[in-house]
């Protein structure tokens, strides 16, 4: 039977806002202590969208959490919106939910009916965790520690967007059993996320036992007493990207009064609203803007999709700031042409940071807005495969200016 509680809440599951020093990006740690105030066990649970496994309506965590009253909710398992499930190997409360075949990069993570936590190759198949008498588990990426190590370069190499920056969601757990994950933001020009290694950088420090790289980019959030703590990418920053699971903190699904919920609700509404003020500053309408039409004299976006495609952000105090890498073209011409509503305020010579053969020694804009790169030394024009764009800035008149 449904009962009301006059505290839903685990006030022992503390949030934490934090700036990493090496690439200046914001991150949030959650800690989940063991216990709570009265010895008891403070359960990390599996919940699903709409409390239904193979439900085809997805759902965002903050929904999840207005519903169920929880204390805490983040995203977890990787997921296809084609077939509405989630990929590889699921277990849930003891039931073999699915075991599919899974790529390289697709560790499985267990989690023990004490929490703890464990991770499983790919090919470990789902009766093999059971007997080992982990009752729930899920699948996303990789490990990263495990026995209070660093796991191998393999692992950490097995995808290359784990060496990209991006949005992250990991979770990790240390010697007593605590419980923290880390959501970290990015995709935006001033924060562009952080690599897999940064992230266990990161968990090294804290002096984790196991870590563990859960769904990241748009699906990173986390969502602490109905509020998402956490900025998200998509939509210039407004829209939370619904998901299939969740892990989280809190009664059961079946276990809170509906008067309880609703009484919860407008907390994550209230702090959305002011959530999307914010965006509209950072991500003011027309901000954002691929270069590949503005590319010259041969030169092209490196990549097809990513961190590599080469862009542009149009900031609140009229400057373009430039990120991504381009490939070929000719050396000795200008690179870019900027269209005539980003005039260059001045001609300007940006010193570019590197000092090594096939890296840019400076960028020059024109007024007319050409754009055009030099190189440390002459043997190292057209060496290099690729060049980063990232970090130039320039500043422009108003459009109506």
């Amino acid at each position: 039977m449904a009962v009301m509680q006059s505290d839903v809440f685990y006030n022992e599951v503390t949030v934490e806002r934090l700036k990493d020093s090496e690439t200046n990006n914001t991150y949030f740690i959650t800690k989940i202590p063991k216990e709570d105030s009265d010895g008891n066990l403070i359960k990390l649970k599996r919940g699903f969208s709409k409390d239904s496994y193979g439900s085809e309506e997805l759902e965002s965590p903050r929904s999840f959490a207005a519903r169920n009253a929880s204390t805490l909710v983040t995203n977890c398992s990787t997921y296809s919106t084609n077939t509405y499930r989630v990929v590889g190997t699921s277990i849930h409360n003891g039931e073999i939910q699915q075991e599919l075949s899974k790529q390289p990069y697709n560790h499985i993570l267990a989690i023990g009916d004490d929490n703890t936590l464990k991770s499983y190759p790919p090919s470990t198949d789902a009766q093999t965790i059971l007997n080992d008498g982990f009752n729930n588990a899920l699948t996303a990426f990789i490990p990263m520690i495990e026995d209070g190590s660093r796991v191998s370069d393999s692992i950490l190499d097995s995808r290359d967007m784990f060496n990209e920056r991006h949005p992250r969601q990991a979770i990790a757990q240390d010697s007593y059993g605590d419980i923290y994950f880390l959501t970290c933001e990015g995709r935006r020009a001033a924060e562009r996320g952080m690599t897999v290694r940064d992230v266990l950088r990161i968990f090294l420090d804290m002096d984790m036992q196991f870590a563990y790289m859960l769904d990241g980019g748009g699906s990173a959030q986390t969502v602490y007493h109905g509020t998402t703590v956490n900025r998200f990418s998509d939509d210039r920053g407004k829209t939370e990207r619904e998901m299939l699971d969740f892990l989280f903190v809190g009664p059961d699904p079946d276990q809170i009064e509906p008067s309880v919920n609703e009484a919860l609700k407008p907390l994550g509404v209230i702090n959305k609203l002011r959530s999307d003020e914010l965006a509209e500053y950072e991500y003011h309408p027309g901000n954002h803007e691929r270069l590949k039409p503005y590319l010259i004299n041969g030169w092209d976006d490196y990549g097809t999709s990513g961190s590599s495609l080469a862009r542009v952000w149009h900031m609140p105090n009229n400057t373009l700031y430039m990120i991504g890498s381009i490939k070929g073209g000719d050396p000795n011409k200008p690179f870019l042409q900027l269209p005539d509503h980003m005039s260059p305020m001045f001609s300007l010579h940006f010193l570019v940071p590197g000092n090594t053969l096939g890296e840019v020694y400076k960028v020059i804009v024109r007024p007319n807005g050409e754009m055009q790169m030099y190189y440390w030394s002459e043997e190292a024009r057209g060496d290099a495969s690729y060049v980063r764009l990232d970090g130039i800035y320039v500043p422009i008149w108003p459009p109506n200016a």
